[in-house]
């Protein structure tokens, strides 16, 4: 695979990651509306190698960080 390639394979990865997220975040935001949600990784996400675990960045999900019901924790 030639650098361009590549490149062009990264720059759909990041779109489709970008597209993944505001669909998260629209759903969480749904969710939101009515009831308190927290956030928590998934099975085969890397958190146990990356300690101490900080909280996501609340501009990864600006719909749903407008809520104060929400806790955005990656604690396990």
């Amino acid at each position: 695979m030639g650098h361009a390639e590549g490149k062009a394979q990264d720059v759909a990865i990041t779109k489709e990651v970008a597209r993944a997220t505001t669909l998260a975040d629209s759903f969480f935001y749904e969710i939101a509306k009515c009831c308190c949600i927290i956030v928590m990784p998934g099975q085969h996400d890397p958190t146990n190698a990356m300690l101490p675990q900080r909280p996501l960045h609340p501009c990864i999900l600006p719909l749903t960080s407008r809520f104060i019901q929400i806790y955005i924790s990656i604690t396990v």
